[in-house]
C-alpha cells in the first residue's frame, strides 16, 4: 500500500467522523492525520544499553570451599539456635536438641517413633469400633423388624 492510499483512506474515515465532526474541525483533524509527528514514527529504534558492570571486583568466589577456609579462615559449622533457653543444633535434616532434658536426642527420636505407631494403632482401632457399631445398630434395626412383623403375623391368626 503507498502513501496515497493510506491518504485516501484516512481522508474517507475522516470524512465518515464528518457528521460528528464539523467542517473546520474536520480540516484540522485531516491535516494532523497526513502529517507525521515524530513522536508515533514507524521506525522504533531503542538506544543501546550499557554494559553492566561487574556485581563483585573480588576473586574470591572463583576460590573453592576449602581455599577459602585457609585464607579467610572460614569454619562453617552445623547450624544452631537457642529458643526458649533449649539449644538447638542442625545435624543429619533434623533439629536436634543440645541442651537441658533428661532425654537424649536418639531417645527423643525413638519415642516419637513409638507415639507415631500407637496414633496408628488408636486409629485403627477406632475405625473398628465404628464398623463394630453400624454392624450393631444394622442387626438392631433387622431384628425390630422382624419381631414387628412376627407380631403383625400373630394378630392375623
Amino acid at each position: 500500500m503507498n502513501e496515497r492510499d493510506r491518504d485516501s483512506i484516512f481522508v474517507s474515515n475522516v470524512k465518515s467522523i464528518g457528521s460528528i465532526v464539523s467542517g473546520r474541525r474536520q480540516a484540522r483533524l485531516c491535516c494532523c492525520i497526513k502529517t507525521k509527528m515524530p513522536l508515533f514514527g514507524n521506525t522504533f529504534s531503542p538506544k543501546k544499553t550499557p554494559p553492566r558492570k561487574s556485581a563483585s571486583l573480588s576473586n574470591l568466589h572463583t576460590l573453592d570451599r576449602s581455599t577459602r577456609e585457609i585464607e579467610l579462615g572460614l569454619e562453617y559449622g552445623a547450624p544452631a539456635m537457642t529458643i526458649g533457653g533449649q539449644s538447638l543444633k542442625f545435624e543429619e535434616g533434623q533439629w536436634i536438641s543440645e541442651s537441658g532434658g533428661s532425654v537424649s536426642g536418639k531417645e527423643m527420636q525413638r519415642l516419637k517413633k513409638r507415639n507415631l505407631q500407637l496414633e496408628e494403632e488408636n486409629n485403627l482401632l477406632r475405625l473398628k469400633i465404628d464398623i463394630l457399631l453400624d454392624m450393631l445398630s444394622e442387626t438392631t434395626a433387622e431384628s425390630h423388624l422382624l419381631e414387628k412383623e412376627l407380631e403383625e403375623h400373630s394378630a392375623k391368626t
